[in-house]
């Protein structure tokens, strides 16, 4: 799903027999209500839960109206803990753009873990979140989906890559994911849908 607003995010959300589960959600309430409604449109399933990529703004901006809707949050302790020590930081600086909102810093339903691999599978292994380590963000997450062998890694693989803030390490640790069976990446940012090369020209300058 494409967030035209501000600086153009994509993000993702899956369905399957079991519900809707979304990755991120948009820059702001009006952009959570799109896709949202995108979701429903496209099935009649219910919405299990919204699970940011990355503390930024652009994947948890809007997470203000999956509350609303009831759709729980669920974060990783190291997304809720950045966003917690950042958040007034990156509100301040979006008050450049007259229409941006200050909301709260959004609150967890739950929290997610990752075993020892840095690996956690939802829907039955349809939707695998894995943690390579500090990347793009200290933080940052991606969801590979193994029958569709798409990998949608936010920040990680972008282009262009505004919201990289490389952390030590990020190459060996991003290169962790190219052990996957993935065809296509949807891309953080910019064009949303890639094939496999886009991993090797999004790092091969790092």
């Amino acid at each position: 799903m494409e967030d035209p607003n501000y600086w153009k995010t994509n993000s993702v959300f899956y369905v399957a027999p079991e519900g809707i589960l979304f990755l991120g959600s948009g820059w702001t309430s009006k952009s959570a209500a799109q896709i949202l409604w995108k979701a429903a449109t496209l099935s009649y399933q219910e919405f299990i839960a919204v699970v940011p990529v990355s503390a930024g703004l652009h994947h948890t901006g809007g997470l203000w109206e999956f509350r609303k809707q009831r759709v729980p949050i669920l974060l990783t302790a190291a997304i809720s803990d950045n966003a917690a020590a950042r958040w007034e930081a990156w509100n301040l600086r979006m008050q450049s753009f007259g229409s941006w909102k200050t909301m709260e810093h959004p609150r967890a339903d739950d929290y997610i873990a990752f075993d020892a691999s840095g690996r956690l599978e939802m829907l039955g292994g349809k939707v695998v979140l894995i943690s390579p380590g500090p990347s793009s963000s200290p933080d940052a997450i991606a969801a590979y989906f193994p029958a569709e062998k798409v990998l949608y890694a936010g920040d990680m693989l972008a282009d262009p890559d505004y919201f990289v803030e490389a952390q030590p390490g990020a190459r060996q640790n991003i290169q962790k994911l190219q052990s996957l069976d993935f065809d296509t990446i949807v891309s953080g940012h910019g064009e949303a849908v890639r094939t496999r090369p886009f991993f090797t020209q999004t790092w091969s300058f790092r």
